[in-house]
């Protein structure tokens, strides 16, 4: 029954070894040296675990996987692990069985793996060939092709482009693998030195309160942003983040409330729109200067949707 019901056994205990016994010990003995000298509290999503969200199609949903797809191959997975099932108990030769319930226990250790590989992002730029100017983007995977086959997958085009990478460190912090949180502020980062601020406003308020106040150069740079912002409309007070976002729910388990901003989701076209009117409608400043190129590299390109 384990291994005809294998798909069913892969959500179960997807949810109970992250949830409940990983996420507890953790907790209790696992020290986060990055953020061993804060006195801020650490969230579960900082913490090593094998997936973004349990159970395991929560997981591939914050990945931007369409429900159709989820459903489809909920049925296609299930649909394997009976047939292997059956072949493991029905067998007339003994080779045949075990052939059907190696091939099961392969199976699950395929799909618990693509958690691993998925849940990890990185920094790159778009497209990986040398152009004349390529712009950075959000990735999750590898960084690797393996026989022509692309082991990461493309999550969204911010505007800023490679010229905005100042030192060797940061062009070495590229196509490196880190959690989703890390990413969104490096590209926030990028976009406030490219003066897009609506755009880097865009993505640090994706990442949750919990998690940004681990990162404290945030605040600082949001402070910069509200103070551009509230100059740029000729206000006395800089406007508020408050005003923008929610107030945030209390978390309970480990998969974020549907009125909290995703952060595993695309930036979308309508919400740095909604934020450049903020700007009032004024063209960031060119953080290259005018090289002669043209006005076509300068404009914003809509970030690309994943599939």
């Amino acid at each position: 029954m384990l291994l005809i019901g294998g798909a069913f056994v892969l959500e179960g205990a997807s949810a109970f070894i992250s949830a409940r016994v990983l996420v507890r010990i953790f907790r209790r003995r696992l020290q986060v040296l990055r953020f061993a000298s804060s006195r801020e509290f650490v969230p579960h999503t900082e913490f090593p675990l094998p997936f973004l969200a349990t159970p395991l199609h929560h997981h591939f949903d914050l990945l931007g996987w369409d429900r159709r797809r989820l459903v489809y191959g909920a049925w296609a997975l299930g649909a394997c692990f009976a047939v292997l099932g059956v072949l493991s108990s029905l067998g007339q030769i003994g080779w045949q069985r075990y052939l059907a319930r190696f091939l099961c226990v392969l199976l699950w250790a395929i799909v618990w793996s693509s958690g691993s590989w998925s849940k990890s992002y990185f920094v790159g730029k778009h497209p990986a060939e040398r152009t004349r100017r390529r712009r950075l983007a959000l990735y999750y995977g590898y960084p690797f092709r393996l026989i022509g086959l692309q082991l990461y997958h493309l999550v969204e085009v911010i505007e800023a482009s490679e010229d905005v990478i100042e030192t060797p460190a940061e062009e070495l912090a590229l196509w490196q693998r880190m959690t989703i949180f890390d990413a969104r502020s490096m590209l926030g980062l990028y976009c406030y030195r490219a003066g897009y601020y609506p755009a880097a406003l865009a993505q640090w308020t994706r990442i949750p309160e919990r998690n940004r106040l681990l990162r404290p150069e945030i605040a600082h740079l949001l402070a910069d942003v509200d103070k551009s912002l509230a100059l740029e409309n000729q206000e006395t007070q800089p406007m508020r983040r408050d005003q923008l976002l929610a107030q945030e729910p209390i978390l309970e388990g480990n998969l974020l409330p549907a009125d909290l901003p995703n952060p595993y989701e695309p930036v979308r076209q309508e919400e740095t729109n909604g934020m450049q009117e903020v700007w009032n409608g004024r063209k960031p400043p060119s953080y290259f200067g005018n090289n002669g190129q043209g006005d076509e590299e300068d404009q914003i390109t809509t970030p690309l949707q994943g599939t």
